[in-house]
């Protein structure tokens, strides 16, 4: 079995063996309202997110990510409800995190959580492109999202040039889901953070 081959089985095995296993989003609509599943997943996922986060952002990534699927395990490798790509990321999670098995620690939501902002803010902080709202994109397609995407666009023809800006599709599918949380689940998602406060253990 060729290398290519063994590399696509294994992916299989592993989104088949993941319940909820799902592709990372991109111009996605948010809900009509928020399933008692993804209102579950809240209550736990919330409390996890920093003080210093604003957590309707985040929750608002992982609902373009998985749709708040701390399962999911998409076929480009990425992996956990904030989807940390295992194939760029794991030596830096082990580096910083002492994460050993990266495919096996993204499925843990605190250990996601972790790794995902860490990777959100390095993006925010080093890269001029991916200052305040424009991290979104650089979220999803790295910080040379830009530069791929123009290079994309020269070479494409007709729908195959929608791949080129999915980056961005995916930063103003991110903002309609801050907008969507902001209207309807701003009151829930505020005191589920307040709650951290109170609960010893949650590192911040």
């Amino acid at each position: 079995m060729s290398r290519i081959a063994s590399v696509v089985l294994l992916t299989a095995l592993l989104v088949s063996n993941s319940s909820h296993a799902k592709h990372s989003g991109s111009g996605r609509s948010p809900p009509r309202k928020l399933s008692e599943r993804q209102i579950g997943v809240l209550e736990e996922f919330v409390p996890l997110i920093p003080a210093e986060y604003d957590p309707i952002e985040i929750v608002a990534l992982a609902m373009v990510e998985t749709g708040l699927t701390p399962a999911a395990i998409s076929w480009t490798g990425d992996y956990g409800i904030l989807q940390v790509n295992c194939k760029i990321h794991a030596p830096k999670m082990k580096k910083v995190f002492g994460f050993e098995d990266c495919k096996k620690d993204m499925l843990d939501m605190k250990k996601n959580v972790k790794a995902s902002l860490y990777i959100f803010t390095r993006m925010r902080t080093l890269y001029r492109g991916c200052r305040r709202k424009k991290v979104y994109a650089c979220y999803n397609g790295g910080p040379g999202w830009k530069v791929v995407m123009r290079r994309c666009l020269e070479s494409c023809e007709g729908k195959a040039c929608r791949k080129c800006n999915r980056p961005a599709r995916y930063a103003d599918s991110v903002k309609k889901h801050i907008r969507f949380l902001n209207r309807k689940y701003r009151d829930l998602i505020y005191s589920l953070s307040n709650r951290q406060q109170q609960q010893p253990g949650i590192s911040k």
